[in-house]
This record gives structure tokens, C-alpha cells and sequence, in this order.
């Protein structure tokens, strides 16, 4: 049985290198176990994000040198992880209120403790058992306008940049990645909450002042 991660300890992860795609699948699986395991536990689905008075700062200096010189590299790279990390979170929504072709039914039989035999490998019963025994609208995520955490039209341009964001570990090339990802659209909700605190209206903050 794997330990629940404490608020202290799922910052330290936010702060560790995501270089590969290994690293990236790896991670998947680690957060959706994660993220059952907070629903099993009736614990709210932490969402950490980009801080927008920071980012104003950095994306100031960016544009102005066109390179970073003074905004601290660190930073960058905790948003590169942030980023990718996010991403994956809705995916997970994504793959378990059935918008995907896939449902993590491993780990969603080993977080539950269900017998083999019921293993059924079906989402409705799935969800059924989410729903009903475990109450998980209470614990996902939710954009500011309280719809799911969920996008079909943005999951996979953000996938795709995504796996870029993964192999750069230059500041200059992260900083322009996270902004290609805060600028894709949702047709119900504004994407860029997922990304950064405020969502869109952080962000127009950024480009009007």
C-alpha cells in the first residue's frame, strides 16, 4: 500500500526533474493512484498553480531581453512541472467521467480494494461506484464556473505541448511552452485556470499592464 502524500511532500515532488517521457508516464500513473486514493480518503484534489504576479514578472523580462537574465531559473522550472503535472490531472478527469477511450482501471481496483473477481472492467460500474459509495464531485477539481474538470477540445493540443515541455530544460524555451499553453481555449470554461491563478483574468492583467 502506497503512503498518502502529505501537503509538504507533494510540494518536494512538484519541485523534482521531469526530463523524459518515462518520467512523464511514470508520473501519470503515480498521480492517478494519487488522486483515487485522495477520493477513497474524502480528501479535496489538490491543484497547485502558477503564481501570476510572478509570472508578469518573468514574462516582463522575457520580452523585453528576449532571455531571462535576473527572474530565477528555479521558478521557471517548478511552472514547467506545474504545467506538466496539471496536464495530467485532466487527463485523469478526462479518463474517469468518461471523455476517453481510456479508464485506469488498475489503479482504480487497487486504490479500492476490490476483489478480483468483481473486476468487471466496466466504466459505468466504475463510476457507479465512485459516484454513489464515494461521492467524488465532492473531491475532483472544478473550473471557477462549476463545471468538471474536464476538456475535450483542449486535451490534446495540451498533450502535445506537453511532451515538448517535458525534454526542455532551458528557461527561454519553457517560458514560450507554458505560454502556448495558457493561450488553448475551452469551449465552456477558461482553460488557463488550470494553469494560473485568476485564469483568464490573471492573464489579461498580465497583457494590459
Amino acid at each position: 500500500m502506497k503512503l498518502i502524500l502529505t501537503e509538504s511532500q507533494y510540494k518536494i515532488i512538484i519541485r523534482e526533474s521531469i526530463n523524459d517521457e518515462y518520467d512523464y508516464y511514470e508520473l501519470l500513473n503515480q498521480l492517478t493512484y494519487d488522486i483515487f486514493l485522495d477520493i477513497r480518503n474524502k480528501k479535496k484534489i489538490i491543484i497547485y498553480k502558477i503564481n501570476p504576479i510572478q509570472y508578469k514578472t518573468a514574462l516582463s523580462e522575457f520580452v523585453k531581453y528576449g532571455e531571462f537574465f535576473r527572474f530565477p531559473s528555479q521558478i521557471v522550472y517548478k511552472w514547467k512541472n506545474i504545467c506538466l503535472r496539471n496536464t495530467l490531472i485532466l487527463k485523469i478527469m478526462n479518463d474517469m467521467y468518461g471523455h476517453s477511450t481510456s479508464f485506469p482501471f488498475d489503479e482504480f481496483y487497487d486504490v479500492f480494494e476490490i476483489p478480483e473477481e468483481e473486476h468487471d472492467y466496466k466504466w459505468d460500474v466504475a463510476i457507479d461506484i465512485l459516484g454513489d459509495k464515494y461521492n467524488i464531485e465532492e473531491y475532483t477539481p472544478k473550473f471557477s464556473n462549476g463545471h468538471e474538470l474536464i476538456s475535450d477540445y483542449g486535451m490534446e493540443p495540451l498533450l502535445k505541448l506537453a511532451f515538448e515541455l517535458v525534454k526542455q530544460d532551458n528557461p527561454n524555451e519553457i517560458i514560450v511552452t507554458i505560454n502556448k499553453m495558457l493561450d488553448i481555449s475551452h469551449q465552456r470554461s477558461d482553460l488557463s485556470e488550470l494553469f494560473i491563478e485568476g485564469g483568464g483574468g490573471a492573464l489579461d492583467m498580465i497583457t494590459n499592464n
